[in-house]
């Protein structure tokens, strides 16, 4: 073993010790992610040591959920042998989140009901999971039954039994996906519930039927089937909270499993501040400071119905801005997972595509003796977070303006904007972004010129004044919300909140089918402004007092709403 005193230059650490030649180190300054791991490096004196290479480091977590401390460099030899790899298999990398996203858990006993329900079609499934104080490093019992041996622990009276509804299309999804990507679990639960929960996904997937608890006897034939997709699907990939909770509450790095910052990845979640509270997300991830990365698929929160009166196993879910709202189809008529498998393909295609283009060019070249390196070959590549922006900001067609009424409250609005205009740089409101990033201009006001009115209710000001202005749209969030989760334009009919004006002389009118993109807000007309100086828009008063009562008024309700929905998200 090497003296301790000895000078390592070798790029990986676990624990504080060299994994090469164990020789010890005081513990390096992170400069990627700025963590501090407390639970898998040296929690030592947090100097520099006689390392330089480890000046500027990363924590990395590897597969089985253990983190090491690698160089900067280490980090990009990494990045570059991922990159390689999944090229070579033709395939993108998935990082999936469990709950809400692909499947509802709860540990209530009167979930169990819905596991022998015919209607469920296998999709409900119980699993058990240790007490919270159970002594899982000891076992109970001999610790030689099968059950201990899969799970860690024997005794089932020291568990808690949990239920779990998959996500309707799951089979379809994974089937889809997994063709194309390399998948990834990345949980807010703990380890043991996310080994169980993969399992019990895999499980379905062979169609091996429900279960109380594993037997003594052999595995049968289905087992033994469910075992191997397991290890084909996410083999040891799966990182959950155990891995690092050095983190914090409600973080999660993708710099952690992809240190270039996911060139090749995308994330399937249903919320995005998990992601966005990340201190080291970079510029190629990040669309504006404090917001989700830009390969964030962010998915409408899955909830089964059956389950709304069970408290849920590990976190809430992400904000739903439709609950409440009209909308053509139900959650038990859940089109998520379709929606997003449909543009993973898009971004798969639209990559490979890409790929296929830089590689034939390079061909040429180097017939030419033009041998082009890595890098610039790298610097060609329209990457995963690009895609998606594009792919975003082509849903909505040209020249859509859209107002909200009854999302974002006046106040809140108020404080956006002095705050910008001081120069500080803002998150955008979840709506306004979601509007944007599709291409649409957002504005404060209604005017002749608006496509859309995108509201929680048809019975505010703005929807009335939307609905006298030909070819808007008067629609519910739901609308937006669709196009957002699905990326695709959908047929405002089924949401209109009020019927469209149609243009004198012109019959079958359509509504504005769709929106337009753009940035920016407008500024009131010197008209408008006339208006409400003399007070006479809606409600009179003195100056521009009885326009901001009116629309206080309209926006008074909801509130309450928006505050409630800046909390969660």
């Amino acid at each position: 073993m090497s003296n301790n005193n000895h000078k390592c230059t070798h790029p990986v650490r676990v624990g504080g010790l060299c994994c090469l030649c164990g020789a010890k180190a005081p513990d390096p300054e992170p400069s990627d992610d700025q963590y501090s791991n407390q639970y898998n490096t040296n929690n030592g004196s947090n100097k520099t040591g006689s390392n330089d290479s480890f000046v500027k480091s990363q924590n990395l977590t590897v597969g089985g959920g253990y983190t090491i401390q690698v160089t900067a460099s280490e980090a990009s030899l990494h990045s570059s042998r991922q990159r390689t790899r999944l090229r070579s298999l033709r395939k993108l990398s998935l990082i999936l989140d469990l709950d809400h996203t692909l499947v509802h858990c709860v540990d209530h006993e009167g979930a169990g009901v819905f596991c022998k329900d015919e209607r469920m079609e296998g999709s409900v499934r119980n699993f058990l999971l240790p007490a919270e104080h159970a002594n899982l490093e000891k076992g109970v019992g001999s610790g030689d039954s099968l059950f201990y041996k899969l799970f860690g622990f024997s005794d089932p009276h020291l568990c808690r039994r949990h239920y779990l509804k998959l996500r309707p299309s799951l089979r379809t999804f994974i089937n889809s996906v997994s063709q194309k990507y390399e998948l990834t679990i990345y949980t807010a639960g703990t380890r043991y519930y996310a080994l169980k929960v993969a399992h019990a996904v895999c499980r379905y997937m062979v169609g091996a039927p429900d279960v109380d608890v594993f037997t003594e006897c052999d595995m049968s034939e289905l087992e033994k089937k469910a075992v191997d997709l397991n290890r084909e699907l996410f083999g040891n990939r799966i990182i959950s909270r155990s891995d690092t909770g050095d983190l914090g509450k409600d973080v999660k790095s993708l710099k952690r499993v992809f240190p270039d910052g996911g060139k090749m990845s995308v994330m399937v979640d249903d919320r995005e501040d998990v992601w966005a509270n990340a201190k080291d997300n970079d510029s190629l991830m990040r669309g504006r400071e404090g917001e989700p990365p830009l390969n964030l698929l962010y998915i409408r929160p899955y909830h089964f119905e059956e389950f709304k009166n069970f408290k849920d196993v590990n976190n809430v879910s992400g904000a739903d801005l439709t609950k409440g709202g009209s909308s053509p189809s139900v959650l038990d008529d859940d089109k998520g997972l379709l929606w997003t498998a449909d543009i993973l393909a898009r971004v798969w295609a639209r990559y490979y595509e890409n790929v296929d283009r830089v590689t034939a060019v390079r061909e040429v070249e180097k017939g030419r003796g033009v041998v082009a390196t890595t890098e610039q070959d790298e610097e060609c590549l329209e990457h995963v977070p690009t895609i998606l922006q594009k792919i975003r900001s082509a849903v909505l067609p040209p020249h859509t303006r859209m107002v909200f009424s009854g999302l974002i409250s006046l106040q809140e609005q108020r404080v956006y904007k002095a705050r910008v205009m001081g120069g500080v740089n803002l998150p955008r409101h979840p709506v306004a972004r979601y509007a944007e990033d599709m291409g649409a201009e957002v504005e404060d006001f209604v005017d002749k010129g608006i496509t859309h009115v995108v509201a929680k209710r048809g019975e505010t000001e703005k929807c009335k004044e939307g609905g006298q202005i030909v070819g808007c749209a008067v629609v519910s969030i739901n609308w937006l919300m669709d196009c957002f989760w699905s990326l695709t334009l959908k047929d405002v009919t089924p949401y209109l909140l009020a019927p469209v004006k149609e243009a004198r002389g012109v019959e079958g009118g359509k509504a504005a089918v769709a929106p337009s993109p753009g940035l920016g807000k407008r500024k009131r007309t010197n008209e408008e402004e006339e208006k409400g100086g003399r007070g006479n828009e809606r409600n009179g008063g003195e100056g521009n007092d009885g326009n901001e009562k009116e629309e206080e008024e309209d926006d008074e309700d909801d509130d309450g709403f928006a505050d409630e929905l800046m909390d969660e998200l």
